[in-house]
């Protein structure tokens, strides 16, 4: 405990040199629960799964604003336990927020104040912790009705909170006089998961989260912890030489991130099955059967009728309705995996119905999308037993799917004005799961999955042959 006592010292240290919440977090893993997520590093990705913690909102009409990651919400159940047993009644305000969610709140505390101090209140959309599910803003019994306020930390509930809810994981995220550290104000009421052991060591050694992790991932653990190891006594270490040491693990990143250029990994573009491209240039084989599909989604559906996915997808877009159900949209699951038989039979039965023409409505056998078991149609309630149109895009659940499904790994398939590339019409219902990391960047470059399969390729292509 002594060196890491030294450790967090010169991280304190650090932390004081500049405002540590602007240090980058690089390749964080989205399903870790010590991902940063603050004002310069954004929440990488929506958590595949979300539940309902068994806890008590603080009113009814919050009881669809409080889900977390299950690992969280279990730990949250636990908390919330232990606090009964001493006699604090605990009640939860606010977990897991989409991104429309959080940008709403946001423009909101925009009307009543100027940007610096909305900026030092309530993160921007896309940077707070709660996107990542393991977020709770937690209200007494005492204070109730009273809001979200710094008084909390005086009540008892409040002082019980800051005592305790390390044994359970949880750290108090936004500690008093730390606003130059986590860029935020005093926050007694929010907690975040960190897992058991990083919370007892955080709350030992009084520090804050980004403290914790300049002190173990930000260079500092490893430099101290060598040093220490030298005949030297703690006194001696001195933030000159671990400048000198960042400096030089700055220069191999750098060098490292020379030989791949690309905004996504060389690993995951030539080992993930979820970017496989199946149209008509790359058809899938007659007896292609993906190995990992649901015996039914968990989701809401059309009808009763098992519908397939991957089970990462489908995961996925189970995370996804419930998000958008937390903003009032209810999406409806329509048509998932196809086997190649089925989408043979559909594609010849349009033929005829056409006069032999392909007018790309269904996809030719084996260049179907949901064959991979990674494509979904998804509708609204007033689409239940109606023809697909694209007037669904101008509907309040087509415009939230197009927002927001990036953030789930998901992409609109078939976009409009990308019918010459695809070689398949507008499909505003039509979603195809890739990852949010590759999905995210398909939004931004606006590239449908063609283009960015040629484009993936060339610089891998490009990379080989340097290494060769």
């Amino acid at each position: 405990m002594l060196a890491m006592r030294a450790i967090a010292a010169l991280a304190v240290g650090a932390a004081m040199m500049f405002e540590s919440w602007a240090f980058v977090m690089p390749h964080q893993d989205p399903t870790d629960t010590l991902i940063l997520v603050n004002k310069t590093n954004r929440a990488p990705a929506v958590p595949v799964t979300l539940v309902k913690p068994n806890v008590t909102p603080t009113r009814e009409a919050l009881s669809e604003n409080i889900y977390m990651q299950p690992e969280a919400a279990a730990a949250l159940e636990a908390l919330f336990e232990g606090a009964q047993e001493d006699g604090i009644t605990l009640f939860a305000t606010s977990g897991f927020r989409s991104y429309s969610t959080q940008k709403a709140i946001f423009e909101r505390k925009l009307e009543t104040m100027n940007e610096k101090a909305a900026n030092a209140s309530v993160a921007k959309p896309g940077y707070s912790e709660h996107q990542t599910g393991l977020a709770m803003d937690v209200e007494g019994l005492s204070s109730l009705g009273s809001g979200l306020v710094e008084d909390f930390g005086e009540t008892p509930e409040g002082m019980w909170l800051a005592a305790h809810c390390h044994e359970y994981g949880f750290i108090l995220r936004y500690p008093k006089d730390k606003t130059n550290i986590t860029g935020y104000i005093y926050e007694p009421w929010h907690i975040r998961y960190v897992g058991r052991e990083a919370a007892a060591e955080i709350h030992e050694l009084d520090i804050t989260f980004e403290e914790y992790l300049l002190m173990v991932r930000g260079g500092l653990f490893l430099a101290c912890m060598t040093l220490l190891a030298s005949p030297c006594t703690a006194e001696m270490l001195d933030l000159s030489a671990l400048g000198e040491i960042e400096e030089a693990q700055t220069f191999e990143e750098d060098a490292l991130q020379k030989e791949w250029t690309y905004p996504i990994s060389y690993e995951l573009l030539t080992t993930s099955d979820y970017i496989v491209l199946a149209n008509r240039e790359n058809l899938l084989d007659e007896d292609y059967v993906p190995q990992d599909l649901t015996k039914d989604l968990a989701c809401r559906k059309i009808s009763s009728t098992p519908i397939q996915m991957r089970q990462t997808a489908a995961d996925a877009l189970c995370a996804l309705f419930d998000a958008a159900q937390a903003d009032g949209i209810y999406l409806y699951a329509h048509s998932g995996y196809r086997s190649y038989r089925t989408q043979k039979t559909m594609y010849y039965n349009r033929l005829e119905k056409n006069n032999g023409k392909d007018d790309g409505v269904v996809a030719y056998p084996g260049s179907s999308d949901h064959q991979t078991g990674l494509g979904i149609d998804v509708i609204n309630k007033a689409g239940i037993g109606k023809k697909f149109t694209t007037a669904f895009g101008e509907t309040k659940q087509g415009k939230w799917l197009a927002e927001h499904c990036w953030d789930y790994g998901f992409i609109i398939r078939y976009q409009k004005d990308k019918q010459d590339i695809t070689g398949i019409t507008y499909e505003p219902w039509h979603l195809r799961y890739v990852g949010v990391q590759v999905a995210q960047y398909m939004r931004d470059n606006n590239l449908c999955l063609e283009e960015f399969t040629r484009e993936w390729k060339e610089a891998v292509a490009e990379y080989e042959a340097a290494e060769r």
